[in-house]
């Protein structure tokens, strides 16, 4: 059904360290039309970019601390070690004269939602962490992640997935989105994992957005039979109905 309609997906990022190559991230090639294109965006940045960026923060952890590695599974107990050193490191920053002469404080502790990102750093399960929690962590945290990069990414790319997401998901007051940003994002996210390979396959996989598209596919046309239906008794409803002789 979406073949029809040009939502035509290709592989471009293949990872040469996995035996048989895996495709990374699919590239929308052809407009599938607006609504059928904020879709995959919403595909290519809650699926796919988020979980990319959940792994450059895992590796972005680990470089800082070598001897302690993330773990999701730790009850927590890497979410308080963050959350400790995340003061520590805000407290060296407003000791530091440069900070008492500018007035500065950490971008990371005056979150608007403190209170519902402290709860989910805490937990200390990135799965659970959405896009703007990895890309404040990355971009924002006064443990500098990104300083030395962990990977090859720049800071503007961790804003630039925040962008994408802010200004095309979160605060968007339409359905539809033009094939370029969906574009934008597909290039990103193959940048994305690039640089984080080889990674775990379980991370991203080429099926993914042909499961969901295959899935929407058939959403639409379940929908479709279900407006024709009721369209066809408001027809039927409004059409004057004649008085037995």
């Amino acid at each position: 059904h979406l073949q029809r309609r040009g939502a035509r997906a290709s592989c471009l990022a293949r990872s040469p360290h996995l035996s048989p190559p895996l495709h990374l991230v699919y590239e929308t090639t052809m407009d599938g039309g607006g609504a059928i294109n904020f879709w995959q965006l919403n595909v290519l940045v809650h699926d796919i970019i988020r979980r990319l960026l959940q792994e450059v923060f895992k590796r972005a952890w680990k470089a800082k601390n070598p001897k302690r590695p993330w773990n999701d599974l730790d009850k927590g107990a890497s979410g308080r070690m963050f959350l400790q050193r995340e003061a520590d490191a805000n407290n060296r920053a407003l000791d530091s004269e440069k900070a008492k002469d500018q007035g500065k404080k950490s971008a990371f502790s005056s979150f608007k939602v403190e209170d519902y990102y402290h709860k989910m750093i805490e937990k200390g399960d990135t799965t659970k962490w959405d896009v703007t929690l990895l890309c404040k962590v990355l971009e924002w945290s006064n443990q500098k992640f990104l300083d030395p990069r962990p990977v090859d990414l720049t800071r503007d790319d961790i804003a630039n997935a925040r962008k994408i997401r802010n200004d095309h998901l979160g605060h968007t007051c339409s359905t539809e989105v033009d094939a370029s940003v969906v574009a934008r994002a597909s290039e990103l996210a193959n940048k994305m994992a690039i640089a984080v390979r080889p990674l775990d396959p379980e991370i991203v996989v080429s099926s993914l957005l042909e499961d969901k598209t295959q899935r929407l596919g058939q959403a639409i046309g379940v929908v479709t039979e279900l407006a024709n239906g009721a369209a066809a008794l408001l027809s039927q409803a409004s059409t004057p109905t004649r008085s037995p002789p």
